[in-house]
């Protein structure tokens, strides 16, 4: 039995627990629909056995996915009220449409909770009834009055046995919260990097400037990959070796102040920067992973 809910747009978006920010858990709520509509959205959920046979790649925030590709995460812990919508979907009050736009998210899924398909929703599927909405039936435009959705049968990310599949990090974020699974050098982390007695580090304030969440996961990266703990000398090499100068001081490198250049030598620590065999310059990888992990 195949049972339908919808994940409701939240007007807070952050709250603080433990002095942690957290998003609220999600307002879910039961979608009764006809046996006609259940049957047609059933192609969402059969979708999401189709789309595992696409090539899969864990979720690293430094790998970009290609096309035909999917992410996945393990061991994905779901809201509690939408396995409470699927298994007993009586328990959860029903969704009635209001003036507001606010679905966040349509699922489909079954009782047993093993497969659940998930759909974004945009401002643009809405049928509202404050506009005039005109349907052809029996060679006569009528108007219904009605609200209402537009929804095609593709799927943005879905739930198999506790793996959840997807193609776009921000959108199921913008859903369901996983930013626990895209690692980034917290506070306390970035205040030891700035402080590192191995970098000279004039103009804190140009480089706290351009820390962005991409900067903060290269700081991490930064800190795994160790690369830090090497000699200065050896540092020193090792950008030669991918065409770049770095500037030392009393044997510490020293972090420009320009803001493309701080990107730059970050890029390098992180492990994001090559030697291109042709051009023989320094090339950008916006996405990086190990070879036969």
């Amino acid at each position: 039995m195949l049972s339908i809910g919808v994940m409701k747009k939240q007007k807070t978006t952050m709250k603080t627990i433990n002095g942690k920010k957290t998003k609220p858990a999600p307002i879910v709520e039961s979608m009764n629909v006809t046996p006609e509509v259940q049957k047609d959205l059933s192609v969402l959920y059969e979708k999401a056995t189709v789309s595992v046979k696409m090539e899969l790649h864990e979720f690293t925030p430094d790998y970009i996915r290609e096309r035909g590709e999917l992410y996945y995460i393990n061991n994905v812990e779901l809201p509690e009220d939408i396995l409470t919508c699927l298994s007993n979907p009586k328990a959860l009050a029903d969704y009635n449409p209001s003036k507001d736009q606010d679905i966040n998210c349509i699922f489909i899924g079954s009782s047993d909770m093993s497969r659940i398909a998930f759909k974004k929703i945009e401002s643009k599927q809405y049928i509202s009834n404050s506009k005039i909405n005109l349907f052809y039936d029996d060679s006569t435009f009528k108007r219904n009055k009605g609200s209402g959705l537009i929804l095609d049968d593709s799927i943005d990310f879905f739930y198999i046995e506790g793996t959840l599949y997807f193609r776009s990090f921000d959108k199921v974020n913008s859903v369901i919260d996983i930013t626990q699974y895209f690692e980034i050098a917290t506070d306390e982390g970035v205040n030891s990097f700035i402080s590192d007695d191995r970098l000279r580090m004039d103009d804190e304030e140009s480089f706290r400037s351009v820390l962005d969440r991409s900067m903060k996961r290269q700081i991490l990266l930064i800190e795994k990959r160790g690369i830090l703990n090497r000699s200065t000398e050896e540092i020193e090499k090792m950008a030669k070796d991918k065409g770049l100068k770095l500037d030392v001081k009393d044997g510490k490198i020293v972090m420009p102040n320009d803001k493309k250049e701080i990107k730059t030598i970050m890029r390098f620590l992180a492990g994001k920067i090559f030697l291109d065999d042709i051009y023989q310059e320094p090339m950008y990888a916006n996405s990086v992973a190990r070879v036969n992990k």
